[in-house]
């Protein structure tokens, strides 16, 4: 039994951002969120109120029951596999950047050659009860990731002729991997603290390797700043190509929402069906814009002091927009430059996009669909304002979109699925959810 479980810092990023965020990394815990074996929620001895939010017990059931789950199986499955666990996981993030993260590390044990060991997506901290507290909401403590998006970084198959070993839950894991060969962060040589001299695909490299031979009791693992740096696009054209990426697929309760608010955000197209392969409906018309509000203009303080750069996947040279900030001795150009693209103000936004319509890639652009965490009152505004002022057809926010309980939870992957599609996307470079919406838009 070959078993590799990884005990330290991997990858650090953070939530979602405007137009578009300049954040790189927050939330980089030194321990595992929680080491004991997990039970399936159906099966928790705690009472699950029905006025509280779902659980999706049936999705976690059938994650729970995947095939793979059999120790009986032949090498490189079943019980004498070859398995990765990343026991430090990012929890208590939006999902984005779970995302991101997840198909990073599942892309690591493709390459190696071993299985992937997951945990659903985790929202608290306390995996003994279902419902967690978080911003004073009462939310799942954990989701199944079949919820959100299915592909084998999930447990789901390879295609044909390809013989990876798929992906597992952590549950089945603990029964057949009971002592696994532990990696901790403090053993790493200075290369992952200090990745200057040693670029993203090298790192990469080193993991297949290191796991490959199984000598080495320290391996390199991704340093926790990967995704602010150019260097992540160096391993940008083997990972797209991947079955990580081209079998992704967004689940059917999140095509379930999109469809049922698709007039909402497109109003002059007719219902279609949900998409049934990688070959995705294309909203012609469409323009989505991810405007971050809360307390970002406080964060965008820490990336013009921190100097953050943008987000790796946005240096692709055809991504069009740029972050190229003034020189830092350049103070005040600086300091705006770093606003404006970071947290911009009311009527940057309205020129913005005034411009974007005026342009020759804005040509036939009727929808502009804002995605926010804005307030209603200045999502109303900036959407009259829009349209009365700038000559936008029709403007929606995410204050319009109507879910069901289930779809609530998921409304994250819902909007990542309709910026993915539209014909055209306005985000913040330096955050997650650009980047994310990008990888998946070239691949599909």
């Amino acid at each position: 039994m070959k078993c590799l479980l990884f005990s330290g810092a991997l990858v650090g990023v953070v939530s979602l951002a405007s137009l578009f965020g300049l954040y790189y990394a927050s939330k980089v815990y030194d321990h595992p969120l929680d080491f004991r074996p997990l039970q399936p929620v159906a099966h928790r001895d705690t009472v699950v109120n029905e006025t509280h939010p779902p659980l999706y017990e049936d999705l976690d059931f059938q994650e729970l029951s995947l095939p793979q789950h059999d120790a009986s199986l032949p090498y490189p499955e079943g019980g004498g596999g070859t398995y990765f666990f990343p026991a430090n996981r990012l929890w208590g993030v939006d999902f984005s950047d779970a995302f991101q993260e997840h198909l990073l590390l599942a892309y690591i044990a493709y390459k190696a050659n071993r299985s992937f060991v997951f945990t659903p997506f985790t929202l608290g901290s306390n995996l003994s009860e279902p419902y967690s507290i978080k911003g004073g909401n009462t939310v799942p403590s954990r989701i199944p990731w079949h919820a959100f998006v299915e592909g084998p970084a999930f447990g789901d198959a390879f295609p044909p002729g390809d013989q990876a070993p798929r992906a597992v839950r952590r549950e089945y894991w603990d029964t057949v991997c009971r002592w696994p060969k532990t990696i901790k962060a403090s053993s790493f040589s200075f290369g992952l603290w200090n990745p200057k001299n040693q670029n993203i695909a090298d790192v990469t490299n080193d993991w297949v390797k290191n796991w490959t031979d199984f000598q080495a009791d320290a391996a390199k693992s991704y340093w926790f700043r990967a995704f602010t740096r150019q260097g992540v696009t160096e391993v940008y054209e083997d990972f797209i190509r991947s079955p990580i990426i081209t079998q992704l697929r967004w689940s059917p309760l999140v095509e379930s929402a999109i469809q049922q608010n698709l007039r909402t955000f497109l109003p002059f197209v007719s219902p279609l069906s949900p998409s049934s392969s990688n070959t995705l409906q294309s909203y012609k018309g469409l323009l989505v814009v991810h405007l971050r509000m809360g307390d970002f203009d406080v964060q965008c303080y820490k990336f013009h002091k921190e100097s953050t750069q943008a987000r790796g996947w946005s240096e692709l040279p055809d991504i069009p927009d740029k972050f190229d900030p003034p020189a830092e001795e350049e103070w005040e150009a600086r300091h705006d430059y770093y606003y404006k693209s970071c947290s911009p103000s009311f009527y940057q936004i309205i020129n913005k996009l005034k411009a974007i319509r005026e342009s020759d890639q804005g040509r036939g652009i009727r929808s502009l669909y804002l995605m926010s965490d804005g307030t209603l009152d200045y999502l109303k505004n900036l959407a009259i304002v829009l349209v009365e002022d700038a000559g936008w057809e029709f403007v929606s926010t995410s204050r319009d979109m109507v879910y069901d309980p289930e779809q609530l939870f998921v409304s994250q992957a819902v909007e990542l699925a309709i910026a993915q599609r539209a014909e055209l996307f306005l985000g913040n470079g330096v955050r997650t959810l650009f980047p994310t919406a990008y990888v998946q838009d070239v691949t599909s």
